[in-house]
């Protein structure tokens, strides 16, 4: 073997030769660098969407993390969180919401007495009792409610507002939140953590007599579906608390509250033992425990008449919300369209309760990237170097592996990894490699196919021309021949029952393969051959024979190639073997007759004696077209298919027309 010498061509493609030694298939010069660099260009545009991270991204990790949720087993309905709900039939015993404060704090009396730890309300007073009359015995209603109030645990909800121009809640009453605060980094930008500008608050007598007071507001993302809520934000340099944290630091009997920030905003939340993982706005992810009977509810008219078992909210916290119709608050959640807004602190309260977070890390972006290129080494290997099929279940495998490690990673570490983007990754290099191989294979397909044609052409050529030889005809006769078959048979495609037979490919073949009818001759004396005059019977029997030794060689070749037979070997037989037969069975070698005798036989007898007629031999001389013609049509019925006879006639004047343009030198060929 030669070593490539230093300039030489062949050394200047050694890192062709490198991937087809690793892929271990063969690719057509070019291709595989034309792979490669696809692979790689796909790979540098998914990596540009990781770091620049457009909308789109974040919507579809987003709508990937909600498919993760829906997957996630719902576990035991929570043991400390109890919703008391103002439903249907509460209000259609006592009427209408707004309910008097009276009513109100009886209901709140019958929930204290079966003993919960805390009572949060998801109700908002923040005007005086409209529908209240005369004090009564205990008082004014607002009197009565801020008295039972005072005489348990309850905590008060309030809602910010973030507009500058509806600034409210200047004679509010409400208490920050206690925090030991722990920055890491240094001081950078302006914390990303929410700012309110006004508050909508209860009534000061009111908000007095509670133990705590909370904020309602929650956080929709951009496509209005709730996925985290704010534990804290900040109003007039302070920290306020969720209407859930403020009822959990009850129920843990007010822990000191630690709040780990970055420059960036909020890390962290910590209570004792428990560190609740938030994003720099102060939100945490919510770890939906599904739909409807996520919690132990109770109606309101149940406990007003005394219906529920103390063991039921003893030791519980007990939210406090509505889910009648034109009451309730529907928030769109991963798991249900119609979530209720009392639903949502029960579960942000559930989530801090048992330390059971959902988080996305910090530095998920470089895992991503890393994942991401992973995946694309490994796509990029088994496409290039594995049959479709072989890298069709590769890559459904790695998207399995990438599916189920991130609800995995969820479920146990409740650790949301966005893997939509190496998913993604996974589909678009498949579809784009195979899609190149397919490309470059039809490509290396056509040039195999235009070189083998081009080879099956030299070859009946050169078979054609050694007929010639021996039988004195020259290189025009296959061209004459090839064009006699083609107006032929556009002519007779113009027929139904002939167009269905002659496609445009068998037509092809047919021109092609016209030339070799007399291939048979080279088996013929050529004394015969070129014989002057008339050949007596015994010598005409010989020259028969060319029909037969024709198709002896076509099958000894095919013999010698394993049997192999395709369409175009047996046109070329029935061109070689029958294109002396006659309709009236008349012909040889076998007297077939009629449509026994095939399609390409029948062509190529019209074809060949209207060429022998108009093209002067050794042993005649040439005839004009029209008496060419008007032998052929004597012939109809007879020598040939009357069918292709009109089909001749029809295009007589093309016929004619060839027959000039390419006639042999000499051959005194006449214009009439």
């Amino acid at each position: 073997m030669m070593t490539p010498r230093p300039g030489d061509e062949r050394s200047r493609v050694w890192p062709v030769g490198l991937g087809r030694r690793l892929c271990r298939r063969p690719y057509p010069d070019g291709s595989l660098r034309f792979l490669l660099g696809c692979s790689l260009l796909l790979t540098l545009l998914f990596v540009a969407l990781q770091v620049t991270h457009p909308r789109l991204i974040g919507f579809l990790e987003d709508r990937w993390y909600d498919h993760l949720l829906t997957q996630l087993p719902a576990g035991p309905r929570s043991s400390e969180v109890v919703i008391v709900d103002l439903d249907e039939r509460s209000l259609g015993r006592y009427g209408r919401w707004p309910w008097p404060r009276s009513q109100v704090a009886q209901l709140l009396s019958s929930i204290q007495s079966l003993g919960p730890r805390v009572i949060g309300l998801d109700i908002l007073f923040a005007d005086l009792d409209a529908s209240a009359g005369a004090p009564g015995a205990g008082g004014h209603p607002d009197q009565v409610l801020a008295k039972t109030l005072a005489s348990g645990t309850y905590v008060l909800g309030y809602a910010f507002s973030f507009d500058a121009e509806k600034n409210a809640g200047n004679d509010c009453f409400l208490a920050p939140l206690s925090l030991v605060e722990v920055a890491s980094g240094a001081p950078g930008r302006e914390p990303a953590w929410f700012r309110a500008e006004g508050v909508v608050c209860n009534l000061p007598e009111l908000t007095a007599a509670a133990s705590a007071a909370g904020f309602f507001n929650v956080a929709l993302d951009r496509d209005g579906i709730l996925r985290r809520a704010p534990l804290l934000l900040e109003y007039q340099g302070r920290f306020y608390p969720s209407l859930a944290l403020a009822m959990v630091q009850q129920f843990w009997g007010n822990p000191q509250l630690t709040l780990y920030r970055s420059p960036l905003g909020a890390e962290a939340l910590g209570a004792g033992e428990s560190r609740a993982p938030l994003d720099p706005k102060g939100n945490l992810l919510l770890r939906f425990r599904g739909g409807k009977g996520a919690f132990a509810t109770f109606s309101a008219l149940d406990l007003l008449e005394g219906r529920v078992n103390g063991e039921w909210l003893r030791d519980k916290l007990v939210v406090v919300g509505t889910s009648a119709a034109g009451l309730r608050e529907q928030i769109a959640t991963p798991l249900a369209n119609n979530g209720l807004g009392v639903e949502v602190h029960a579960t942000l309260a559930d989530n801090l309760l048992r330390g059971d977070f959902l988080k996305r890390s910090s530095s998920e972006a470089g895992w991503v990237l890393l994942l991401t290129l992973a995946v694309a080494l490994i796509s990029t290997l088994v496409l290039l170097g594995s049959r479709p099929l072989v890298g069709a279940l590769v890559h459904v495998g790695i998207g399995l592996i990438l599916w189920q490690g991130g609800l995995l990673l969820l479920d146990r570490q409740g650790l949301y990894l966005p893997t939509v983007l190496p998913i993604l990754f996974i589909g678009g290099n498949f579809t784009l490699l195979t899609l190149g191989k397919y490309i470059q294979e039809q490509r290396l397909v056509s040039q195999r196919s235009q070189e083998l044609a081009t080879a099956q052409n030299f070859i009946m050529q050169a078979l054609t021309a050694l007929a010639e030889i021996r039988d004195s005809e020259t290189g025009h006769h296959i061209l004459r021949t090839q064009k006699y078959a083609r107006v032929l048979c556009e002519d007779l495609v113009t027929i139904p029952r002939f167009a269905r037979a002659l496609t445009p490919d068998t037509v092809e073949m047919i021109c092609r393969l016209a030339p070799l009818h007399d291939i048979g001759k080279v088996g013929v004396p050529d004394c015969l051959l070129r014989k002057r005059g008339q050949l007596d019977e015994a010598e005409f029997e010989e020259i028969k024979k060319h029909t037969i030794l024709g198709l002896k060689a076509i099958e000894t070749a095919e013999a010698r190639v394993g049997g192999y037979v395709d369409y175009t070997l047996q046109i070329a037989k029935d061109i070689v073997y029958c294109h002396h037969e006659w309709w009236n069975g008349g012909g040889y070698p076998q007297g077939l007759r009629g449509e026994e005798i095939p399609l390409a036989g029948r062509l190529m007898a019209l074809v060949d004696v209207y060429d022998a007629l108009v093209s002067k031999r050794i042993y005649k001389e040439a005839v004009s077209h029209s008496e060419a013609v008007q032998i052929i049509l004597e012939g109809s019925g007879a020598q040939f298919d009357p069918e292709l006879v009109e089909a001749f006639l029809r295009g007589q004047e093309r016929w004619g027309s060839i027959a000039l343009s390419f006639a042999d030198e000499g051959s005194g060929l006449a214009e009439g």
